[in-house]
């Protein structure tokens, strides 16, 4: 479609305006004690038309990211393992997108931002559960995650020179090193430890994504992974309260085929 990222970028930002020139007016105009049925339908309008940003920059984004498709799927593959190309290949090609992305107001440049961000980090541990690579011995392993945190780090800093406000602040590529930590980790103690730590700080992480993790290891059994995590998770039930639990990036990581059920 010609000029089609120009025309969602003209909709994202017009969706803001309509936003912003809606609560300005009911800051100027609005009566105070105005019927609550009036109050709701105007609340509902820039909520209708936050939204319909959102699905525009998602929209955006996804034009994108379709050109890396290819490179999502390499990651985490023996081809991968001796090449830098893949997440080389994401940096130079999003560099590209997002100078046309300057032309989004602030709001929504730094939105579309964060939103690729996660996207990436998202492929990125999707594709480290996927089971796409063996590592065999604890060399391979050490070579294997040595890689991931380099790459965490470069992607990282990429989006740090995009947009500093943004990659400075909870990057989601500090969720990646903090995989690559329990995957590189000899004692059996401190990796229980580790996995213990991993659960806290991401309460939605589920047994099958911890088992993913773990079977990328060759030194530990099915079986003892699946016991392993089973016991953690059980711990971490019974020293949590009745607090809600806070969503993470792992809350939308949802892989096809459960690893619980794969045949040894």
């Amino acid at each position: 479609v010609p000029y089609f990222t120009h025309h969602m970028i003209t909709v994202v930002n017009n969706c803001l305006q309509y936003v912003e020139l809606g609560q300005q007016m009911k800051q100027l105009y609005w009566v105070p004690n105005v019927s609550g049925d009036a109050a709701i339908k105007f609340e509902n309008l820039l909520s209708h038309y936050q939204q319909l940003r959102n699905e525009a920059a998602a929209i955006l984004l996804e034009e994108s990211f379709l050109d890396l498709e290819p490179q999502f799927n390499d990651l985490l593959t023996p081809k991968w393992l001796n090449s830098p190309i893949p997440v080389e290949t994401i940096c130079v090609t999003l560099d590209d997108y997002f100078q046309d992305y300057n032309h989004l107001r602030t709001k929504n440049f730094e939105y579309i931002i964060t939103e690729a961000q996660n996207l990436i980090a998202k492929r990125y541990i999707a594709a480290m559960l996927q089971r796409k690579i063996s590592l065999k011995t604890y060399d391979e392993c050490l070579t294997c995650t040595s890689k991931v945190m380099t790459e965490a780090d470069k992607l990282k800093n990429f989006f740090i020179k995009i947009a500093p406000k943004v990659g400075n602040f909870d990057s989601p590529f500090e969720i990646i090193k903090r995989l690559a930590e329990v995957l590189r980790c000899e004692d059996a103690e401190i990796l229980s430890l580790d996995l213990h730590s991993l659960v806290e700080k991401y309460p939605d992480m589920t047994e099958d994504h911890l088992v993913r993790l773990l079977s990328l290891r060759g030194d530990i059994p099915r079986s003892e992974a699946k016991e392993k995590v089973s016991y953690i998770l059980e711990a971490q039930r019974n020293r949590r309260t009745s607090q809600t639990v806070t969503n993470s990036i792992f809350k939308h990581i949802v892989l096809q085929d459960s690893f619980l059920s794969w045949k040894p």
